[in-house]
């Protein structure tokens, strides 16, 4: 359950400390959907959104 509180521009996560460590144990990432080319380079090197979500290629 989400709570969700407009006037006092609030989201609470009404769900126990247990049951968040339980499904972090039991969360695994996806493997991704592309894995070649010039999306799986984007996807790799991205930066999140509210940083522009451009490329950022690492420097040595």
């Amino acid at each position: 359950m989400i709570e969700i509180d407009i006037n006092n521009y609030s989201i609470t996560l009404k769900v126990s400390d247990e049951e968040l460590a339980k499904r972090k144990e039991a969360w695994t990432p996806r493997e991704p959907k592309v894995t070649t080319g010039y999306l799986a380079r984007y996807a790799s090197m991205v930066t999140s959104g509210n940083r522009g979500a451009i490329l950022e290629i690492p420097t040595k």
